[in-house]
């Protein structure tokens, strides 16, 4: 059975193109991150099967089965990233840890300190490697945390809400080469795009990126959840495990609205962090 191939490109956020999994055997039970090596290799993680799925040039490759406890395996898949060297990162859900994998998918090293706090992971989710080798991370607190691949928290974005800059569940986080940061707002049914200060203590949201939280797109993003950007940055892959589909997009342009900084807590909408 042959996958749908993307169509023109479009500039409205529209769809593009779907992959269902391999195309032959496995099909996705619930795709929710992606990771992208700048070169034609996605990684898929399949969230409940613990499974990344791996393709190359737009063709099915390989599958890396990582369910099961201890060293190098997990129960849940939150997020897949990968670095300039070709290493691949995955965040564990339950254990509140990122895992470290050669290209071939040899387990190298964690890190990570349980807990809801500033520095410490609480059911990671999302994870993008900048081209400096930082970790993005988005968590079940709804924040975005930075980190050295050593494990060093380095700064710390965004709070629960429904308002452009705030998050409900976050998910998959992707930079762009401009620095350009885009956000899977899973349980707001939508994409963000946010930029950062000079000082790299506010994120500044963009009006125009609310991909999904539309009428006429609701049937498309139920809670997406991966993300990942190809180097021409404007077209991007999202995946969204309610739907089981893995979805292609063109992003449009608009201007920014005022920063949102950490400090600004929305006055209704602080929310006790909970794992699914």
């Amino acid at each position: 059975m042959s996958e749908e191939r993307p169509g023109p490109p479009r500039l409205d956020g529209s769809l593009n193109a779907v992959w269902k999994g391999d195309p032959n055997g496995t099909r996705f039970a619930a795709p929710s991150s992606l990771g992208y090596d700048g070169i034609g290799t996605v990684y898929v993680g399949d969230e409940f099967e613990a499974k990344i799925f791996v393709y190359k040039n737009g063709e099915f490759s390989k599958l890396w089965n990582l369910h099961g406890d201890g060293e190098g395996k997990t129960r849940h898949i939150g997020g897949v990233g990968v670095d300039p060297s070709g290493h691949v990162f995955v965040t564990d859900q339950d254990d509140d840890r990122v895992m470290e994998f050669s290209p071939d998918g040899r387990f190298l090293k964690e890190i990570g300190v349980s807990g809801d706090a500033k520095g410490q992971l609480f059911g990671p989710g999302g994870i993008f490697c900048d081209m400096y080798g930082y970790l993005w991370i988005t968590d079940l607190s709804h924040y975005i945390q930075k980190y050295g691949t050593d494990g060093t928290h380095i700064m710390r974005w965004g709070g629960p809400g429904t308002q452009l800059g705030r998050f409900k569940n976050p998910r998959g986080i992707v930079l762009d080469s401009q620095g350009q940061v885009f956000v899977a707002d899973s349980e707001n049914s939508r994409i963000q795009r946010l930029s950062l200060s000079e000082s790299e203590n506010a994120l500044l949201p963009s009006t125009d990126m609310s991909w999904g939280d539309t009428p006429k797109e609701k049937p498309v993003l139920s809670r997406p959840s991966g993300i990942a950007i190809f180097p021409n940055g404007t077209d991007f892959v999202v995946a969204d495990p309610h739907k089981g589909t893995v979805t292609f997009w063109r992003q449009p342009v608009t201007p920014s609205e005022p920063p949102v900084t950490e400090s600004q807590t929305p006055p209704s909408e602080t929310e006790t962090p909970a794992r699914e």
